[in-house]
């Protein structure tokens, strides 16, 4: 369906079980099969594009050492867990004099290119270790390019 609806590459490689993976996630957010897997091509998705309010109001210089912080500390994490990175991003926030959202919603920008998405744990938890921390390094990639 993601094929036919031109949503993904032919030659994907990806398993129907990886494919089937984050449907759960989508459920309660997408009205139609379409919408659905419309909302869902960030998960299979090598390399992202922001979108550009997203990523004027979010990607800011100021996020950029907070998205750091969350990087290495997720890299040292033997296993991803929703309670271990619910606490991870509490501290960091706390830390930081933030509230959670002014962290989570970046980081979900960094990670799916927009605003809308399932919860930021459970999105990190179908995305797996490698591709968030690859997706974060690249957003703060794009922060230190693109914000002076």
């Amino acid at each position: 369906f993601l094929i036919k609806e031109g949503l993904l590459a032919e030659q994907h490689g990806l398993s129907k079980e990886s494919i089937a993976k984050p449907i759960p996630s989508l459920n309660q957010r997408a009205q139609t099969l379409i919408e659905m897997a419309q909302k869902s091509t960030f998960y299979f998705q090598k390399d992202l594009s922001f979108d550009e309010k997203a990523q004027n109001k979010f990607l800011s210089k100021d996020i950029k050492p907070h998205i750091e912080k969350l990087i290495i500390s997720i890299n040292n994490m033997a296993v991803l867990e929703h309670d271990s990175l619910e606490n991870l991003f509490k501290k960091i926030a706390e830390e930081a004099e933030l509230k959670l959202g002014k962290l989570a919603q970046p980081v979900r920008v960094a990670l799916t290119g927009g605003t809308a998405s399932p919860g930021i744990y459970e999105v990190i938890l179908l995305l797996g270790k490698s591709t968030t921390l690859y997706r974060l390094k690249e957003a703060v990639s794009f922060i230190e390019k693109n914000k002076n």
